[in-house]
């Protein structure tokens, strides 16, 4: 009687691969809905300066954008470190762009998602919703915006458009 031979082909096991592109799907289907539910995201351009038109929040994705729409900004800027699946932070999508609108004229809107590394990692972001203001190119505010109302981002910027850049952490924390 033969003995059985073993297959001349390798054989490779896809299942991490496969587990890791369902991931990916779900997290792609994830931030369609996040934008169908934050309203309407526009392309960025370093000549609106961290100001689309209407006062919605422009999404920043590399470092260069960063640099030219929040760092260069003459006026301060709003960073919002979102995560797609943060229920908070699509709770709070349509109070900050209703906030935007209302501040277009003395303050730029930007939003960053977590799928940013880098500039995550620069900004030292790891929990979502992030609230960063910049002003003259320095960080001037940063919180964690957990159960913020209108008027803790408001009084944010109230302090961010009134006097020079001065170095804070945290507004009001509940």
């Amino acid at each position: 009687m033969k003995k059985p031979t073993t297959p001349d082909a390798a054989v490779l096991n896809i299942t991490e691969r496969k587990r890791m592109e369902e991931k990916l799907l779900q997290a792609r289907k994830m931030e369609a809905i996040g934008r169908l539910a934050g309203g309407a995201v526009l392309a960025v351009s370093a000549m609106c300066l961290g100001c689309a038109p209407g006062g919605r929040f422009v999404e920043v994705e590399t470092r260069e954008q960063f640099q030219a729409i929040v760092l260069n900004s003459p006026r301060p800027v709003m960073v919002e470190f979102y995560s797609v699946g943060c229920i908070v932070c699509g709770l709070d999508a349509p109070k900050l762009t209703s906030i935007s609108e209302a501040w277009a004229d003395k303050a730029g809107f930007v939003k960053v998602s977590a799928f940013v590394t880098p500039l995550r990692e620069i900004c030292g972001v790891n929990a979502y919703p992030t609230v960063l203001i910049f002003k003259e190119g320095r960080m001037i505010c940063r919180v964690l915006a957990r159960g913020f109302e209108r008027g803790d981002y408001e009084e944010m910027l109230t302090a961010a458009v009134g006097g020079p850049a001065r170095a804070a952490t945290a507004a009001k924390a509940k």
